[in-house]
């Protein structure tokens, strides 16, 4: 794999998990939408595997 391909597989997840993000409805409160906003973005950057 060429790092040209490894940057743009890294892009790409990255414009996933934003997009991803911005669908999500997360809690009304300012100090609860960071805790969860992060638990959720883990979440789902353990769940891609680049290969």
């Amino acid at each position: 794999m060429t790092e040209l391909t490894m940057i743009r597989t890294v892009v790409n997840c990255c414009a996933d998990a934003l997009s991803w993000i911005s669908d999500l409805i997360t809690e009304r409160q300012a100090e609860l939408q960071v805790d969860a906003t992060v638990q959720l973005v883990k979440k789902r950057i353990s769940s891609y595997e680049i290969t």
